[in-house]
């Protein structure tokens, strides 16, 4: 933690009403998987299936990423956001209403589609450019500060941040792109193929932008959190700079994508392994779910591994017939959302601790009413939450092979986020109950029931 600094945290309410919305967004996708029916998993390209992803992707995964960003900039590059607030109003509800109408976009009948999926684009639009403009500008100040200091090498977290930063700016030029070609606009050569651009979007999407921003993350939270040694050298430096220039040669030789995708999986199996082998080598070796979920994420990255190499012939056919839709569900569930919810466990606590702390170093009497970690976040809580993430991903494969079993999957996504949605409402009340009393300590009150 030497070269950490807490010094520019933004209001911790930012953050977490990222972290609130996209929770009981997910509660709202439980709910249209149950209105879809067996229809949504007919294809990965039938328009509810669309939907769905984009609800997993743009409802829940990059909100948390944005607002889990927000605070971590700051606290690894030492540079604070002058306009955080200002994103916290703007690109907060634009992001969700955004993302909202992109969903309706794909269901709604074709007169009102395009009209819709145009509203989307400009929400969105906006949003995303608000929020990567802020980010860049936050990370040019960061490396002016270092080249003043006459530091010649950067922290590698800030500079993997940028790179999934690029990646979140191709992925929302790709995604316009794509609906303006769906509404009949060509903007580029027809060796961009609908499908082959799609692939090429997901991709960017879900290892440029998310991967590699777990990856930056977990540089930090892993050594941080468990007490393990740092990642060594090639791990920081070198996967990521051949992931991203794996994703610009699909993206400027579209027909390549399949060698790019090899490259990827194997750097991928290569961090896998690096991160398996400093979380063995942790201090800390007591029950975790954060550390269950790395190895759930892990070893679930590994199976997917698996079953894109292995031959067809020897896979029943309804699996081969499903293969590419089981692949997908299982990258975004088994491992982004596991990593996602593992360390969101880890930050919900650290966050709502580090600013009551922060608080408290101007006025010692404070201390008394921080609350314990185990208070902010029961551990027993956020063990059953683990054990519903893995039935509700279970659940889901199953219903990928066989549509029939919707209803179950829908039922059990519903109780997975509402007892998250439990586990962070407990959070924030703990937090405002401690702030509150923290207050009236600066405020000069004494008041014996607080005591």
């Amino acid at each position: 933690m030497s070269d950490m600094s807490f010094n520019a945290l933004p209001p911790i309410d930012i953050p977490f009403r990222f972290f609130v919305t996209a929770i009981a967004f997910m509660m709202g996708l439980a709910v249209f998987v149950f209105w879809t029916g067996e229809s949504l998993w007919l294809s990965r390209w039938h328009p509810s299936m669309l939907a769905l992803t984009h609800g997993f992707t743009l409802g829940f995964i990059t909100p948390v990423m944005m607002g889990a960003l927000l605070q971590m900039l700051p606290v690894v590059a030492g540079v604070g956001l002058n306009n955080v607030q200002s994103i916290g109003r703007f690109c907060y509800p634009v992001h969700f209403i955004g993302t909202g109408l992109l969903m309706w976009g794909f269901v709604a009948v074709e007169p009102m589609q395009y009209s819709i999926k145009i509203l989307a684009i400009i929400c969105l639009g906006l949003s995303f450019t608000y929020y990567i403009f802020s980010i860049v500008r936050a990370i040019i100040q960061y490396s002016s500060q270092q080249l003043h200091k006459s530091i010649v090498s950067h922290n590698p977290t800030v500079m993997i941040i940028g790179y999934s930063i690029l990646a979140l700016f191709i992925t929302v030029i790709l995604g316009i792109i794509i609906q303006m070609q769906s509404a009949g606009f060509m903007l580029l050569p027809t060796i961009y193929s609908d499908k082959a651009l799609t692939n090429i979007h997901a991709l960017w999407g879900g290892i440029g932008w998310i991967a590699l921003l777990i990856l930056a993350v977990s540089l930090q939270v892993i050594p941080m959190f468990h007490v393990a040694p740092s990642f060594p050298p090639f791990s920081a430096k070198l996967i990521p700079v051949i992931l991203l220039l794996s994703l610009i040669n699909m993206l400027i030789f579209p027909h390549l994508v399949e060698p790019a995708l090899n490259v990827l999986l194997v750097m991928f199996l290569l961090f896998n392994f690096v991160l398996l082998h400093v979380i063995s080598r942790r201090k800390r070796k007591i029950p975790d779910m954060s550390i269950n979920a790395w190895r759930l994420a892990a070893y679930a990255l590994s199976a997917i591994v698996v079953l894109y190499y292995f031959p067809e012939h020897w896979l029943p056919e309804i699996v081969i017939a499903k293969k590419s839709l089981l692949l997908s569900a299982a990258f975004l569930y088994f491992y982004l959302l596991t990593i996602i919810l593992g360390m969101l466990c880890k930050i919900l606590p650290f966050l709502s601790y580090t600013h009551l702390q922060q608080r408290c170093l101007t006025n010692f009497d404070g201390m008394k009413f921080l609350p314990n970690m185990h208070d902010l976040l029961n551990k027993k809580s956020a063990g059953i939450l683990f054990y519903c993430h893995v039935f509700t991903g279970a659940s889901l494969m199953v219903t990928v092979i066989n549509p029939q079993f919707y209803l179950f999957f829908s039922g059990l996504l519903m109780i997975e986020f509402s007892v998250f949605f439990t586990i962070i409402l407990k959070t924030c009340l703990v937090y405002r109950s401690s702030s509150l009393k923290i207050k009236q300590i600066d405020n000069g009150v004494v008041d014996v029931n607080l005591i």
